[in-house]
């Protein structure tokens, strides 16, 4: 094409821009690839301009997040219950940890409150859960030893837990109701959620309302590889993003925070959520 129109190439190729090429010439000129079309060289590279559209580029820039250095960060949709306190009642130490030992010869409602269980030291996973969700709802801290024991108590009874902790299915949901309203700010009501939904999840958690999740079995829980076989958890959050839905909970047995994703657990696995019929006090926010 150059030597058609008497030129002679230098071999250096030009970039000109965008889909734009040339070829340097010997005569000082360049000869574009795509039209045939010689002209002068010039030592700048044209500049294409982004077509503005109401608020100019410089300032959707200045006012875009910061993009984050080192490892890329992947985002992800986030909710949480402010101010439900975990609870140690397997042991452990401090003002979050422990429980009323077991195995005294007391009867309701004497052994309500931080004085020995006829039953054993371990309450039952359901009624630390429910007495959790119900703390968090009257105001009251898990470091109150003597008002959280005297829950922990009462669930065990109306949930007719069995000595040895175990609470039988639907019992969970009839102990939250049956709590007398003589003993707390509000009346509650508890409702079973067989079919689990992530709709569901975010739903309880952003109408801030932790519930009570009871797995049969679990394999895997994300994060710490604990193992859930017949145990009770308390769900106070949340967070999706593409590495899947994490189900934030606290297990009882430390005062951790827990993950696990969701349906990381059998078909029968389900729900308890519980509902003030009045309105709640000012901390839920």
């Amino acid at each position: 094409m150059a030597r058609q129109q008497g030129e002679r190439p230098t071999g250096t190729y030009l970039y000109r821009g965008a889909t734009t090429y040339s070829v340097e010439l010997e005569s000082g000129k360049q000869l574009y690839l795509n039209t045939g079309l010689k002209e002068g060289t010039t030592t700048e590279t044209p500049q294409l301009e982004v077509e503005k559209h109401g608020e100019s580029v410089e300032s959707q820039w200045s006012t875009a997040d910061t993009i984050p250095t080192g490892d890329v960060q992947i985002q992800g949709s986030y909710g949480m219950v402010n101010g439900i306190e975990p609870w140690d009642a397997n042991g452990g130490s401090g003002s979050l940890s422990g429980s009323d030992e077991g195995g005294a010869d007391t009867s309701v409602p004497d052994l309500y409150g931080n004085t020995p269980d006829k039953w054993a030291e371990w309450d039952g996973c359901a009624p630390f859960a429910g007495a959790q969700i119900l703390m968090y709802h009257e105001g009251i801290s898990v470091s109150d030893i003597e008002q959280r024991e005297e829950m922990a108590d009462r669930l065990h009874v109306l949930m007719e837990t069995d000595p040895d902790g175990w609470t039988g299915y639907r019992m969970p949901r009839k102990g939250i109701t049956r709590y007398p309203t003589s003993e707390v700010e509000h009346d509650y009501t508890g409702h079973d959620e067989l079919w689990l939904s992530k709709k569901m999840f975010r739903n309880e958690i952003d109408a801030e309302r932790p519930f009570m999740l009871n797995i049969p079995s679990n394999k895997g829980v994300k994060g710490d590889e604990k193992s859930y076989t017949g145990h009770t958890v308390v769900v106070h959050g949340y967070y999706e993003s593409d590495n899947g839905f994490d189900v934030i909970h606290y297990n009882s047995w430390n005062t951790n925070e827990h993950r696990m994703q969701f349906g990381n657990w059998p078909i029968n696995t389900w729900g308890r959520g519980s509902s003030t019929n009045n309105t709640p006090p000012n901390h839920i926010l």
